[in-house]
């Protein structure tokens, strides 16, 4: 995890933020502008584990730094920060595929699609099930890419209920 990210994660007012949006029950919105890539995509490497981001905010985030928060709260607020990072780490896996098939025949740019699946599946489901530790509901929920002249579905993760 960068500097950058951990300097954020580490931000008392942006977690303070980020719980405001689930007491408003606002936390949807807060989490379609911030996913796809638009904060977290310049932080990220879409080959680190989602287990690798979850130790670090269990490391930044600590329960005792917020007082004035349930620990519920500040559970939630890491778990809609795993999210967001996972849609980030997907969407640039999507941009990364589209890049490499650009010009290429059909064989290569299906090979490059098969392995896209695989890896943006089992990051979604590995966030599904972390964020559900975290106490947030989530799913997966396919979006149509082109790439390489193919519509591909992949499954970003969108919250339902923190």
């Amino acid at each position: 995890m960068g500097n950058d990210l951990k300097d954020r994660f580490s931000d008392s007012d942006y977690i303070r933020s980020i719980a405001k949006e689930i007491d408003k029950g606002t936390y949807s919105k807060w989490v379609d502008k911030n996913t796809n890539g638009r904060t977290y995509s310049n932080f990220v490497n879409e080959n680190t584990k989602i287990e690798s981001y979850s130790a670090a905010l269990d490391q930044l985030i600590k329960n005792d730094k917020y007082k004035d928060l349930s620990k519920d709260k500040v559970e939630k607020v890491k778990g809609l920060i795993i999210v967001n990072i996972a849609n980030a780490m997907i969407e640039k896996q999507v941009v990364a595929a589209m890049a490499k098939c650009k010009g290429k025949n059909a064989k290569y740019t299906q090979s490059v699609i098969n392995k896209l699946i695989e890896s943006t599946e089992k990051i979604s489901k590995d966030t599904i099930s972390k964020a559900t530790k975290y106490g947030i509901v989530a799913v997966c929920e396919y979006e149509t890419y082109i790439i390489g002249g193919i519509a591909v579905p992949i499954d970003p993760i969108r919250v339902i209920r923190a």
